[in-house]
């Protein structure tokens, strides 16, 4: 059953609200209708990520239900939820850019929502950058020098940039989204599949096309301007489907790294 389905589907049933087990179903439920709304409005549609929070608030903010306790547990939901979308960048994070997010995982973020703060900003995706002025994301709290250096290494190996060399500190003003920082690129096919990669093994955050795009660091080699976040995914869908051996080897170096934060955490 999708996403789609399956919210529909608790819309118009709601004679399941009868323990916390229910109730915490359904929270998964809207959660995961967030994370489907999310990719599709602002990965692939480029919607700005305040106005995403906002009109996902409002259309999730009633339930089909005349009883009392349907739509208190549904009110309680909603605010939780919507809190998760606007004062949690960290929880928020953890739900867009992991692979799968099961009740389970549901469980285990709500118990970190009841019992813990907000964590420093400059560690993980903090309130203020959920603003409607400023990007969403600062990517390179994620990486290690040592990581950093490996991406570089990876970057100039498979000639993803139009520089003769591009050093740790072109890949540190480019995760940290530096302020007028632009760099061209020179396969930009090759640039989105080792973005991707990285998401996909958590080192940066999930909304990496629209801030590259909005900071315009990314630049056309062909036509000199920043590359918007449509057509960056629209290399990436193009790669995906069509993997090359350049991609493949850009795929395995990245999982290489992430091996990497691994270490880094276990000690």
């Amino acid at each position: 059953m999708t996403v789609i389905s399956l919210f529909e589907k608790w819309q118009t049933t709601h004679e399941h609200f009868n323990n916390e087990t229910d109730a915490l179903q359904e929270l998964w439920i809207i959660l995961l209708s967030a994370r489907y709304s999310y990719r599709k409005e602002v990965l692939n549609d480029g919607k700005k990520l305040d106005r995403f929070v906002e009109d996902f608030a409002c259309s999730h903010r009633h339930v089909n239900c005349d009883k009392a306790r349907c739509r208190n547990v549904h009110e309680k939901n909603h605010n939780i939820a919507r809190r998760i979308l606007t004062e949690r960048g960290d929880l928020a994070q953890h739900l867009f850019n992991s692979k799968n997010f099961t009740l389970e995982n549901c469980i285990k973020m709500k118990h970190v929502f009841d019992t813990t703060d907000a964590p420093p900003p400059n560690t993980v995706l903090s309130n203020t950058e959920v603003s409607e002025t400023k990007p969403p994301l600062s990517f390179g709290y994620h990486l290690s020098l040592k990581q950093m250096v490996r991406i570089a290494d990876c970057a100039n190996a498979n000639h993803l940039f139009c520089v003769s060399v591009a050093t740790v500190e072109d890949i540190r003003a480019l995760l940290e989204r530096r302020n007028g920082y632009q760099i061209t690129v020179e396969n930009i096919r090759s640039v989105t599949i080792l973005f991707d990669t990285l998401l996909e093994n958590g080192m940066i955050g999930w909304n990496w096309k629209a801030a590259m795009a909005r900071g315009g660091h990314l630049l056309s080699k062909k036509t000199g301007k920043p590359i918007s976040a449509t057509t960056l995914s629209s290399a990436l869908s193009e790669i995906k489907n069509r993997p090359t051996p350049v991609s493949k080897r850009i795929v395995d170096e990245i999982r290489e790294i992430a091996i990497m934060l691994d270490a880094n955490e276990a000690e």
